[in-house]
């Protein structure tokens, strides 16, 4: 079966990704390209909630999200991992964790990937024979999207004015983005080997180009002005998705090949990099500047991901939950997961998002507990358990253990429990900044 994972999966972002959006006059001359001046930061203040799909809680990449805060995305790796197949499979969510499925009809694979306020979905599948085609889901009613002549696209994006942005890719393997209007014209402005990926409201499109297999140059694109859209000093910039606030989010990798996600708006860029994770993407923004995507962590699990921005009066902490990290008995060999904890000394409140997979036995209890790295101790919070991969909440906590744990974080753990298999602990992580 063909691998559905080159445009999203960590690691293999040089494939095909694109942002395309509405060219309101016929474009018939090349678009005039120009470089913007642009500023950068190292960082960026966002809360974080953690998405395992309790279908394949290994494997959950976020892609788009709309006002109404509901989240596009999907599940399954695509690849066979120990005999085993992980198709992708595609869902929308309402947070928490109420995931509806969304597949085209008789498809073997299908990524859910642009969500508009309607609800109405755009993505791909790939079909029995192994073809890759476009889709939208308008109203409940499924439609295969392709370029006439064509036996390859992807749709990336969509708008609240009907219009959808993906590309199509030729005979010669190059891509070529498009935006497909609302009654089903096509338009294909003329950027050599581009991939759109994001529309907004105002029909300003979004996407890259990809020079070399390596490298990749953002684009943003209004009528017949295309300008450029690079991280500095990168070589490799995707913008992925926007906003109609002018906020753009995407991947570049820097000097050292590592991927992170951004958000830019107005010259600026933001990296965002989930706390203890391996590689960041992020996909998606909304009007209020929500954003989603997905992160590898270093149990190799990729993990959905939904950031909202925040005052900057917590205190975040994360941990690397490993089964070799629990003592005096080891955990499972096998899986494990992220446990992100914010501590609010200002309301004495701690807040917590955990994600885990491939554990052995059914997870029934999760604990922040006192003590240094290879020594056991006492809970001293108590976090609800995750029955489905994932879990966030709120939990009340003493001020004086709070300024404990702010003070010195190393000397308390995360851990999770499973039943019947690890009963005194499958993972653990030591909390860090």
């Amino acid at each position: 079966m063909k691998d559905m994972t080159t445009r999203r999966h960590i690691g293999t972002m040089v494939g095909a990704l694109a942002l395309g959006a509405s060219l309101l006059g016929a474009q018939t001359g090349a678009a005039s390209a120009q470089t913007m001046a642009h500023h950068y930061q190292t960082s960026s203040r966002y809360g974080f909630q953690l998405i395992a799909s309790p279908h394949d809680p290994t494997f959950t990449q976020l892609l788009g999200i709309n006002d109404h805060r509901v989240i596009a995305g999907y599940d399954g790796s695509g690849q066979t991992v120990n005999g085993t197949l992980h198709p992708n499979k595609g869902f929308t969510l309402t947070l928490p964790n109420n995931f509806t499925p969304e597949n085209f009809p008789n498809s073997a694979q299908t990524q859910v990937i642009g969500i508009d306020n309607r609800g109405d979905t755009g993505g791909f599948y790939i079909d029995q024979a192994n073809v890759t085609h476009g889709f939208l889901d308008m109203g409940g009613t499924f439609t295969t999207v392709d370029f006439p002549g064509t036996t390859s696209n992807q749709i990336l994006g969509l708008n609240n004015r009907g219009q959808a942005v993906g590309f199509f890719t030729d005979a010669a393997m190059q891509n070529h983005a498009y935006i497909r209007e609302a009654h089903g014209a096509f338009l294909v402005p003329p950027i050599p080997n581009s991939t759109a990926t994001g529309i907004n409201d105002q029909g300003v499109v979004i996407g890259f180009t990809q020079p070399t297999t390596t490298t990749a140059d953002g684009f943003i694109l209004r009528g017949d002005d295309m300008r450029t859209l690079d991280v500095p000093g990168s070589t490799f910039t995707q913008p992925l998705g926007e906003n109609n606030q002018g906020q753009i989010v995407g991947t570049f990798n820097d000097a050292a090949g590592a991927t992170h996600g951004f958000v830019y708006r107005n010259g600026n860029f933001q990296t965002i990099d989930v706390p203890g994770s391996t590689a960041t993407v992020i996909n998606g923004i909304n009007n209020e500047g929500r954003i989603v995507g997905f992160f590898t962590d270093a149990a190799g699990n990729t993990v959905g991901v939904v950031g909202a921005p925040t005052d900057g009066n917590g205190i975040t902490l994360h941990a690397s939950l490993l089964g070799k990290n629990e003592v005096p008995t080891p955990g499972d060999p096998n899986g494990g997961g992220t446990a992100l904890v914010t501590l609010y000394p200002n309301r004495d409140q701690v807040c917590y998002s955990l994600a885990v997979a491939g554990l052995a036995g059914t997870l029934d209890m999760a604990h922040i507990h006192k003590g240094a790295a290879g020594a056991g101790g006492p809970v001293v919070v108590s976090l609800t358990p995750l029955t489905q991969g994932s879990s966030s909440g709120c939990v009340s906590v003493s001020y004086k253990l709070i300024s404990r744990i702010a003070q010195n974080p190393g000397n308390y753990y995360v851990n999770v429990h499973t039943s019947p298999n690890f009963t005194g602990g499958a993972a653990r992580g030591q909390l860090s900044q």
